[in-house]
């Protein structure tokens, strides 16, 4: 059975789980006394399958391994970090505090974008509308419809068709570790653009490596599933280098300083973090820092997206009148 639990959901069920469990409630009855409450299918069928499984001698983390593609490696690892140090309803708490900041990370992001897509979108509808109307309203229905007809499939050649095949040809791309490597590296040269995906990963990256970091995970392993978590391939990779010599003895920070990231602030708090014992308090400062020059950096594309989109909305509706008025003078003509 294929499940989605959306990150939303997840983030209720582990921090229900972790008042259950530090109240002292056992885990398989906090499992059983969930699965009273609304819950999706997906979820109801996840929580009944732990609940039998762990009764059955099974940890929690390898039961969350058996449904691969809902839960997180990261969000394993730190479960799995619980279980091991007995601390199961802090690892759990704190899982649902990090899928809390992702979501609302997602929502600044939606939030932000939001006035910009409906200038977009009406950019896209309102040239057409409006000549729809204008034909019904001077030349009669069937004119009227005529004309949206005309308009969808002017759309359809004109942007859909495109649309489709760059689509098609990104996902070919994309398809391949190169091809996705390139494009995200692309992405991070593009003006505006580049810095959001920029500070967007350094920010998830920083915020999954404190978390990590603090519940006590290998430390390459947290490199790793960190990075992982940074949605850019080409950055993922690029800290992801770093583990082998970290293996052999070499520091984070001064690894990532021979890097691109040489001059971010990340990797000074990171440095400042080695040399005070507080890697976990610098990277969640950093992961703040990140967020908030993110936002930011959305809201000054959003702002430079607006004007932009009005001023080719008032181009079109100014060529939409003047071939109004020039339709109606042409008729005036012609009659006389």
């Amino acid at each position: 059975m294929a499940l989605t639990i959306g990150l939303r959901e997840q983030a209720v069920v582990f921090r229900e789980l972790a008042t259950l469990i530090g109240a002292g409630i056992t885990l398989v009855q906090a499992l059983s006394d969930l699965q009273q409450r609304p819950s999706s299918k997906a979820c109801l069928h996840f929580l009944r399958s732990a609940q039998r499984r762990i009764g059955s001698g099974d940890s929690f983390s390898s039961v969350m391994n058996g449904f691969p593609g809902t839960f997180s490696e990261l969000t394993v690892a730190l479960v799995s970090a619980g279980e091991e140090s007995g601390k199961l309803d802090d690892m759990l708490r704190d899982v649902a505090e990090y899928l809390e900041r992702e979501l609302a990370l997602r929502q600044m992001i939606a939030q932000e974008t939001f006035y910009a897509k409906i200038l977009i979108g009406a950019c896209i509808v309102i040239p057409l509308a409006a000549q729809s109307i204008i034909a019904f309203i001077t030349q009669g229905s069937e004119e009227g419809l005529k004309v949206a007809a005309q308009g969808l499939l002017s759309y359809l050649l004109l942007i859909g068709i495109p649309a489709a095949l760059l689509y098609a040809v990104y996902r070919r791309i994309s398809s391949s570790a190169t091809g996705r490597r390139g494009i995200d590296a692309l992405k991070l040269r593009v003006p505006l653009l580049g810095g959001v995906v920029r500070g967007l990963a350094l920010a998830k990256f920083a915020r999954a490596f404190a978390v990590l970091f603090d519940a006590g995970v290998q430390f390459q392993r947290t490199i790793r599933l960190a990075a992982g978590t940074m949605g850019n391939s080409y950055l993922t990779e690029m800290v992801a280098a770093a583990v082998p010599r970290v293996e052999q003895g070499g520091r984070l920070s001064e690894v990532l300083m021979q890097t691109r990231l040489s001059n971010e602030l990340l990797v000074r708090l990171l440095q400042t973090g080695e040399q005070t014992g507080n890697v976990d308090e610098m990277m969640h400062k950093a992961a703040e820092y990140y967020e908030g020059e993110t936002q930011s950096r959305i809201k000054k594309l959003s702002v430079t997206i607006v004007p932009v989109t009005v001023v080719i909305m008032g181009i079109v509706v100014a060529l939409m009148v003047i071939r109004f008025y020039v339709g109606q003078y042409s008729e005036l003509l012609n009659s006389n």
